[in-house]
């Protein structure tokens, strides 16, 4: 035990003595939940976002929730300097995708063609935001029970 104060000890950090393949696990567990997030905002669009947006939508709002957790662990009671920075990179990035790759033409009427690709986009994202969430929570049970 390290002492930071005269008379006071304190223990290391869960983080730091926890197995490396635990903290993978974790992080790749609050990657999965947070890149539902991804899945759940296509929705919101209505399928509109390009693929490519789609695609950097869902890697990008895991991985920022991965940077955001270790940094956390990390740097713990001074966390917030990692994470201002982060959160203003989090926030451009988005935008700037946003702005780059834009939502396609928002359609008044749907033909029968396009009300099946709204079908099949909603129902692969609605079944991913089912798998990453359930991945995800099985990560964190995993490592809790293991730890």
């Amino acid at each position: 035990m390290r002492t930071d104060a005269p008379g006071s000890t304190k223990a290391p950090s869960h983080w730091s003595s926890s197995p490396r393949s635990s903290k993978l696990i974790f992080l790749l567990a609050v990657f999965f939940l947070f890149a539902s997030l991804g899945f759940a905002g296509d929705i919101v669009d209505m399928g509109r976002q390009p693929l490519l947006r789609f695609g950097l939508s869902v890697a990008l709002s895991g991985l920022f929730a991965v940077c955001y957790a270790a940094s956390g662990f990390a740097l713990r009671g001074k966390s917030w300097k990692a994470f201002l920075p982060l959160f203003v990179l989090h926030f451009l990035s988005m935008g700037l995708l946003g702005n780059r790759l834009p939502d396609g033409p928002q359609r008044v009427q749907f033909n029968a063609a396009e009300t099946a690709r709204l079908q099949s986009r909603f129902a692969f994202d609605g079944l991913a935001v089912i798998i990453f969430v359930f991945a995800g929570y099985a990560g964190f049970v995993f490592v809790s029970i293991r730890v």
